[in-house]
C-alpha cells in the first residue's frame, strides 16, 4: 500500500507540474531620437572682389563670373530656407564713406540634383539688402514650395550665387559713375542664414 500511495503521489505531482506553466515577462524600453539637422557650408567663392578698372565698368558694371560665383550646399532632414543679407552698406577703407549695398546684385540657382518644382528660388537679379527681413521679410533665397519638401543631403541641395556689381539689375542704385562715388576699396559682409521650417 505504501508503494502503491508513493507512486499515486509521483504522479499527482507530475500532472500538477505539467498543469502549471512557468513563464516570466521581462521589459525592454526602446527609443528613437530624431534631431533636426541643419548644416550650411560655403563651398568656394566665400571671397567675392569686384575690380573697377575701365569707365565701361563704370557705366555698365561688372556681371557675374567665374571669380564672382559663390558655391554652398545645405544638409536637412526638415524643409527650411536660406536668407542673404548685408550687415550695412559698403564701407571704404581709406576715408570712411559708403556706397549702397544696393549696388551689388545676386542670382541664385538650384545645381545640385534636387527637383527643380520643389523650390522657390528668385530667377531674376536683385539687389542686396541690407539686415534680415529686409522689406517685409521677403529676403529669402530658397525655400521650399508649398506641400512639397526640399529636406535633403547635400547632392541634392546645391546652390550657386553669381554676384554682379552695378550692371542694371532691377531694384539697382544705379550706374557707377552716375553716383559720383569717391575712389576707395569698399567692403561688407553678406550673411547666408539657415532657418528650418
Amino acid at each position: 500500500m505504501k508503494k502503491l500511495l508513493l507512486v499515486s503521489l509521483a504522479i499527482i505531482s507530475i500532472t500538477v507540474a505539467k498543469a502549471q506553466p512557468v513563464s516570466d515577462i521581462a521589459i525592454i524600453p526602446i527609443g528613437v531620437s530624431l534631431n533636426s539637422i541643419l548644416r550650411l557650408q560655403v563651398v568656394s567663392g566665400g571671397n567675392v572682389e569686384f575690380v573697377v578698372n575701365t569707365i565701361a565698368q563704370y557705366t555698365a558694371g561688372i556681371l557675374t563670373g567665374p571669380a564672382t560665383t559663390t558655391t554652398f550646399t545645405v544638409a536637412s532632414s526638415v524643409n527650411y530656407e536660406v536668407n542673404l543679407y548685408a550687415e550695412s552698406d559698403l564701407t571704404g577703407n581709406d576715408i570712411g564713406l559708403t556706397i549702397p549695398a544696393a549696388n551689388i546684385g545676386y542670382l541664385t540657382t538650384l545645381t545640385g540634383t534636387g527637383a527643380p518644382a520643389n523650390y522657390v528660388i528668385a530667377i531674376t537679379a536683385k539687389p542686396l539688402l541690407i539686415g534680415k527681413g529686409a522689406i517685409g521679410g521677403l529676403t529669402a533665397i530658397i525655400k521650399n514650395a508649398v506641400g512639397v519638401s526640399i529636406a535633403g543631403n547635400t547632392a541634392a541641395n546645391t546652390f550657386t550665387i553669381g554676384w554682379s556689381l552695378a550692371d542694371g539689375f532691377v531694384g539697382s542704385a544705379g550706374t557707377l559713375l552716375s553716383q559720383n562715388i569717391t575712389p576707395d576699396r569698399y567692403a561688407v559682409n553678406a550673411f547666408l542664414d539657415l532657418d528650418g521650417l
